[in-house]
C-alpha cells in the first residue's frame, strides 16, 4: 500500500503522523486520499482554486513529481510519497544553513536526491553549493 511521509509542520493535521497510508493509482488520487483522511490538511496544500499550492512539492521515493507526469504521475504498489515544502526566505549564510542541516537527515530522507538538496531537523528542503559542503 503506498504511503506519504508528513513533515514535522504538518503532522499537527495528522493527529502526529509521520506517515499516513493512502489509496490512489495516481499523485493525484493519492493526494484526494490524504485530505479525506485528514480534512484539515486541505487548507494547506490546496489552494481557494482546488490546486495543489506552489511551494508544496510532492517526490515520488527520490523524484520531484513535476520532473516526472506532475500529480497525474502513476503510484506503483509500495510508493512512498513525500510532502515537501518549500522554505522561502531568509538571510543566512551557508554556514548557519549548516549549523541548522544534518547530513544523516538527509541520507534518511532524500537517499539518491541531488547532492544539492537534503532535509534540515523540520523536514524542509534545504539547497546547498555543494554536498561536500556539509
Amino acid at each position: 500500500m503506498p504511503t506519504i511521509r508528513i513533515p514535522t509542520p504538518l503532522r499537527p493535521f495528522t493527529g502526529g503522523a509521520t506517515e499516513v497510508a493512502i489509496t490512489g493509482a495516481t499523485v493525484a488520487e493519492a493526494m484526494r486520499d490524504l485530505t479525506a483522511q485528514h480534512p484539515q490538511l486541505q487548507q494547506h496544500l490546496y489552494g481557494a482554486d482546488g490546486e495543489l499550492r506552489s511551494f508544496v512539492n510532492i517526490f515520488l521515493d527520490s523524484e520531484d513529481v513535476r520532473h516526472l507526469q506532475g500529480i497525474a504521475t502513476p503510484l506503483p504498489a509500495g510508493a512512498r510519497l513525500r510532502i515537501v515544502p518549500s522554505v522561502a526566505g531568509g538571510n543566512r549564510s551557508q554556514h548557519e544553513a549548516k549549523q541548522l542541516a544534518s547530513p544523516c537527515l538527509w541520507a534518511q530522507y532524500c537517499p539518491g536526491t541531488s547532492d544539492k538538496t537534503f532535509f534540515n531537523r523540520c523536514g524542509m528542503s534545504v539547497a546547498l553549493t555543494t554536498r561536500n559542503n556539509i
